[in-house]
């Protein structure tokens, strides 16, 4: 889990999690705590995630915590190794958005 601050009062979170512990809840939690850390003490008014075209699971707990599906960006982030490139959505959350 990480969250970068780009610039005025905006932040990114994201994650990579081993297959091994999808699905046990452990996102959700983790999601919650970033928000509240981010919007409570460090006072961001907006952070955001990038989330691959596929990655279902992600979307549904980022609309579980009110983030609003903004926009779909093709070939978004490609991949020096693979060549390949993957379309992805952007989803974000405002501080007066967010149910603690």
């Amino acid at each position: 889990m990480y969250l970068s601050e780009f610039e005025g009062k905006r932040a990114e979170v994201g994650y990579e999690l081993s297959e091994n512990y999808w699905r046990r809840g452990i996102m959700p939690e983790a999601i919650r705590e970033v928000l509240l850390l981010g919007f409570s003490q460090l006072g961001l008014v907006r952070i955001q995630a990038f989330v691959s075209a596929e990655n279902v699971a992600l979307k549904e707990i980022l609309k579980n915590f009110n983030f609003k599906e903004e926009g779909y960006l093709r070939q978004f982030e490609c991949h020096s190794v693979t060549g390949k490139c993957k379309d992805m959505w952007v989803y974000g959350l405002l501080n007066t958005e967010f149910q603690k």
